[in-house]
């Protein structure tokens, strides 16, 4: 966290990236605001919009690095999660609660060297959800297969981070665009 409020990355359902700090963030209300340093008025971002909201490290993250989508020994304890969006993109980690009474939940990613803090996600944005040990099974399978689709970085990529703007290449597909 910075001065001005959690560092976000909230990605829509169509695949638009909106980086930069949030002070009105919360699951139980229908849209809240981000501050993109580069732009004059916050954004606000519908929940109804939301793929998932991306509490991380930095704004920039790191290109080069590829998420780590599964348990080890190590493990945290809570309810271990593997989430497939509607998108098809495929995330691993757990929650302390997960009730679909609520309009989401809050994921920890299995990787403890991703720019990912936590994430909310919306449950409108799952095509399924996993959980113990039918989400190690899932991770276990996910690993001999490998992704279906790995991420390039293109010249457009580092365009659009730099402009804050989504490349078609990380729009949705593959890895998401906050590692």
């Amino acid at each position: 966290m910075d001065d001005s409020g959690l560092l976000i990355v909230a990605r829509n359902q169509d695949g638009e990236l909106i980086r930069g700090t949030s002070e009105d963030f919360r699951p139980d209300q229908y849209f809240f605001h981000v501050a993109d340093p580069r732009a004059a008025e916050p954004i606000r971002v519908l929940r109804t919009q939301l793929k998932a909201v991306f509490f991380v490290k930095s704004l920039e993250g790191n290109p080069h690095h590829t998420e780590q989508k599964k348990f080890t020994g190590t493990d945290r304890t809570p309810t271990k999660l593997w989430v497939v969006f509607t998108d098809g993109e495929e995330l691993a980690g757990w929650t302390d609660e997960y009730n679909l009474d609520e309009p989401g939940f809050v994921l920890y990613p299995t990787d403890p060297d991703s720019n990912i803090r936590h994430a909310w996600i919306p449950h409108t944005a799952t095509e399924r959800v996993f959980l113990n040990e039918d989400a190690i099974k899932a991770s276990r399978a996910f690993e001999k297969k490998g992704p279906a689709l790995k991420r390039r970085i293109t010249p457009q990529d580092v365009s659009a981070v730099l402009s804050g703007r989504t490349s078609s290449n990380a729009a949705g597909r593959g890895e998401p665009d906050v590692s």
